[in-house]
C-alpha cells in the first residue's frame, strides 16, 4: 500500500504557458492525448495524457489528480481503475502531473491543478470540451489538492470527486497523534495557522461546487471522519455533498481491485457525473481500453496492452496551448 497522504498551501508561483503545439491524435473510436505539455513553472514541465470520445458535439470532461502522499506519483499511478471506468461510461478524462514536495513547497501544487483546468478549458472548442462541464476528481493527497483547487474559486468546475482525502489538516494531525511526514514536507511550516489555511474545510463556501466523498471504513492513513466533516460543513453552507463510505475498504483504489465488495464506486461515480456533468449522450463508439497489467506491490500501471485506446486509422489536429483562447 502506498504512503499516507497530506497536504497543504501557501507561496505563490507564477505559471508560464508554454509555447508550443501538441497533436492531438482522433479516431472513430475515441481521441488521444500523450505527455502533453500544459505549464512550465520554474522551468518544471508539467505534461498530462487523456481519453476523449469521438462526438460530434461538446462534452464533459473530468481533470484526474493522483494522490502519493505529495511526494510520490505521476499521472499514471494510483488511479487505475478510473481510466477504463470513466471511458466505459464514455467520459473524457484528462491526467495530470503536479509538481511534488521535493519540487515545491504549497500552494505549487494547487497552482498547478488550476493551470491544468485553465488548460483544459482554453483548448475546449478544439478537444470537442465543454469548458462549463468540467470536474476535478483526486484520491488520497490529489483529493486535497483538488478540493483546494476547486473551493478556492479561481478555476470554477462543475463538480469534485474526492477518494479518501485530508480536508481538516489540524484534525488529521489529533487523528494520527502527530503531523505525518509526507504532508509536512509538502507544507511551509507546521504552524496551526498554516494547518488551517491549507484546510480544504475552510475554504467552502455556499456557491461552491457539488461534493462527491467516497471513502472506506477501514482507512487506516486518513479516517473516514475527513470526508464526514466536510460533507457536514458542505452541507451546512447549503452546498450537495454525497458520502458514499466502502465497509471494510483500506485506503487506496487500485488496492480495492482486489475484492468484488468494493467496486460499489464505480456506478455511484460515473452516475453522479453524468448528473452534475449532464452526461445525457449514450456511450460514443469506442474500443474497450485496457488498464495494462498492475505489478504486485507496484501501484505504476503498464501501458503496454493500451494500444487498444485507438483504431487503425486516426488523423492529427494540431492544438496551439500558447495561452490563447479558442475563437
Amino acid at each position: 500500500m502506498k504512503n499516507d497522504d497530506a497536504l497543504a498551501c501557501t507561496h505563490r508561483r507564477k505559471l508560464v504557458w508554454p509555447a508550443m503545439t501538441f497533436f492531438f491524435v482522433l479516431t472513430a473510436a475515441a481521441g488521444e492525448l500523450r505527455d502533453v505539455e500544459f505549464a512550465r513553472p520554474d522551468g518544471i514541465a508539467l505534461t498530462l495524457d487523456g481519453w476523449i470520445p469521438e462526438t460530434t458535439r461538446s462534452q464533459a470532461a473530468v481533470v484526474l489528480v493522483h494522490g502519493g502522499g505529495w511526494e510520490a506519483g505521476d499521472k499514471r499511478t494510483y488511479i487505475g481503475p478510473w481510466f477504463e471506468t470513466l471511458a466505459q461510461a464514455g467520459i473524457a478524462w484528462i491526467t495530470i502531473n503536479y509538481r511534488l514536495s521535493g519540487q515545491a513547497k504549497h500552494p505549487a501544487a494547487v497552482e498547478d491543478i488550476e493551470a491544468a483546468v485553465r488548460w483544459v478549458r482554453v483548448n475546449a472548442k478544439r478537444l470537442r470540451i465543454d469548458a462549463s462541464r468540467i470536474a476535478l476528481m483526486g484520491e488520497s493527497a490529489g483529493a486535497h489538492l483538488a478540493m483546494l483547487a476547486a473551493l478556492r474559486g479561481r478555476e470554477r468546475v462543475a463538480t469534485v470527486v474526492g477518494f479518501y482525502g485530508v480536508y481538516d489538516v489540524p484534525l488529521w494531525v489529533q487523528q494520527r497523534g502527530e503531523l505525518p511526514r509526507n504532508i509536512g514536507r509538502y507544507l511551509p511550516d507546521s504552524d496551526p495557522a498554516t494547518l488551517r489555511a491549507t484546510s480544504p474545510v475552510e475554504y467552502v463556501h455556499a456557491k461552491a461546487p457539488p461534493l462527491l466523498l467516497i471513502h472506506g471504513s477501514a482507512d487506516k492513513g486518513v479516517p473516514s471522519a475527513q470526508s464526514e466533516r466536510l460533507c457536514q460543513a458542505a452541507r451546512a453552507k447549503g452546498v450537495r455533498c454525497e458520502l458514499m463510505v466502502i465497509e471494510g475498504a483500506p485506503h487506496g483504489v487500485e488496492n480495492w481491485e482486489r475484492n468484488d465488495r468494493f467496486q460499489a464506486w464505480k456506478p455511484r461515480v460515473t452516475t453522479w457525473l453524468a448528473d452534475t456533468l449532464r452526461v445525457t449522450h449514450a456511450s460514443p463508439r469506442r474500443r474497450r481500453i485496457s488498464q495494462g497489467s498492475i505489478a504486485p506491490g507496484s501501484s505504476r500501471m503498464s501501458y503496454s496492452s493500451s494500444r487498444n485506446w485507438l483504431s487503425r486509422t486516426t488523423r492529427s489536429i494540431a492544438v496551439p496551448s500558447d495561452g490563447s483562447p479558442d475563437s
